[in-house]
């Protein structure tokens, strides 16, 4: 796959189609982190610097029509976080939320240290969601078990990404971990995961190690 990817990269550069190497380049690099062997867990800084391999991607792709502002507060950067936690959310927030506006558009991702919890915030000012979709998604969400990420009833539906965030993350983090979504016609969305930080101070492999 990196052989392939690194051919178009070469080809789009000897056309001088600058975009497309540019995102060729930051996929590459993005999936390289992603499949990553024996890691499970990245850093929140490292979790940040992934992030911005996926996004950077899609800001090219929608010509720059949205910023990204990233923030970790305090001791939160050197915490461990499951991999790919968040890039569900903020797929969600780009693609659901940001691509609907032609300028002005805003992504923030921040961390920070609350007590004994870790919170991580995916917002955005996008087209949020209506009133009827958040009924569902919250009936989704209180259906969803921990840790079951192949549920039949849930695979069908369009909630699918959020409905596996909330499983692995009850998988790893235990039932005390929280997710939630706020979110309103016109006002934007904002998502938000709760983790024991202890949990967190160490590349933990919970029970998924070994899948």
């Amino acid at each position: 796959m990196y052989n392939t990817l690194d051919s178009i990269y070469w080809s789009a550069k000897n056309y001088d189609a600058d975009e497309i190497s540019e995102m060729v380049l930051n996929l590459s690099r993005f999936f390289r982190l992603s499949l990553s062997k024996g890691q499970e867990a990245f850093t929140v800084e490292e979790t940040f610097s992934h992030l911005q391999y996926y996004i950077r991607v899609q800001q090219l792709r929608f010509v720059d029509q949205f910023t990204v502002r990233f923030q970790s507060i305090g001791e939160s950067s050197g915490l461990y976080v499951l991999k790919l936690l968040l890039q569900p959310l903020v797929e969600n927030a780009i693609l659901h939320g940001l691509e609907k506006r032609r300028a002005g558009g805003d992504l923030s991702i921040s961390a920070e240290v609350e007590e004994e919890w870790l919170m991580l915030t995916v917002s955005d000012n996008g087209k949020g969601i209506g009133e009827k979709r958040m009924v569902r998604l919250r009936e989704a969400l209180g259906r969803s078990g921990g840790g079951d990420v192949n549920a039949a009833s849930d695979r069908s539906m369009d909630f699918f990404g959020l409905l596996n965030v909330k499983a692995r993350m009850k998988l790893y983090y235990g039932e005390a971990a929280e997710f939630t979504i706020e979110s309103g016609e016109g006002a934007g969305t904002i998502a938000r995961i709760k983790l024991p930080v202890e949990r967190c101070r160490q590349e933990w492999g919970g029970e998924e190690t070994g899948i």
